[in-house]
């Protein structure tokens, strides 16, 4: 059965264990990337929403899949301000997260930002950027300035730092000081934008804090 939800988007309900897997096979044993990248599952998808549907989107969202909705944020863009919210299964598990994100002045432009993104989960993040990237596929480039401003704002080491910088990829930290680590993978008017993440148990955000920098990163030259 299959559901559209305010902005579109199509929510299909299926019963455990049918024919639909198939089409989420992993990859053969023989592929290139199989061995090496390291991938677990999908962490969470994140839609793109008009202002004029946002309050609707969390009610559906809730309603229909009694999702739990975290508090939201506002975050930094190149274009102005952008609100997050979050959406979980709940406490346990939080087997399914769902972020929507609308412009906060509801102008209506969707720029690169704003696309429509998958985040994927990955057991050894550094790995699999290596493997993503030795593969051909273009990883989003993150500036140097950003790891001197991580290196002086939370302390990580030089050999951390450097890793990081060679595979581009960011890095945040909760009060707790429990860690996410996560980059992009991008490809030419993409309409959807893929994310890997590596979550530290414990760690429930998706790195507000870079989002600026990964905004900013997407930009047109």
């Amino acid at each position: 059965m299959g559901v559209e939800a305010p902005d579109g988007v199509e929510i299909f309900l299926c019963e455990d264990g049918s024919a639909w897997r198939g089409d989420f096979d992993p990859c053969a044993d023989d592929h290139p990337l199989a061995a090496r990248t390291r991938l677990a599952g999908i962490d969470h998808v994140a839609f793109a929403q008009p202002l004029t549907l946002f309050h609707e989107s969390v009610l559906f969202y809730r309603s229909l899949l009694g999702l739990v909705p975290l508090e939201s944020q506002e975050l930094a863009s190149p274009d102005g301000l952008i609100r997050s919210q979050a959406l979980t299964g709940g406490t346990q598990g939080q087997a399914v997260r769902f972020v929507l994100n609308v412009p906060v002045l509801g102008g209506g432009r969707t720029g690169t930002h704003l696309v429509q993104h998958v985040a994927i989960r990955s057991s050894d993040i550094t790995e699999t950027a290596r493997s993503v990237s030795a593969q051909g596929l273009s990883v989003l480039h993150v500036p140097g300035n950003y790891y001197e401003d991580l290196g002086a704002r939370i302390g990580l080491g030089a050999a951390a730092l450097d890793t990081y910088r060679r595979c581009n990829i960011l890095y945040d930290e909760d009060a707790a000081g429990r860690a996410l680590r996560h980059f992009y993978v991008t490809a030419p008017r993409a309409s959807v934008l893929f994310e890997v993440v590596d979550r530290e148990p414990g760690y429930a955000g998706y790195g507000a804090g870079n989002a600026l920098v990964r905004m900013a990163a997407q930009e047109p030259a």
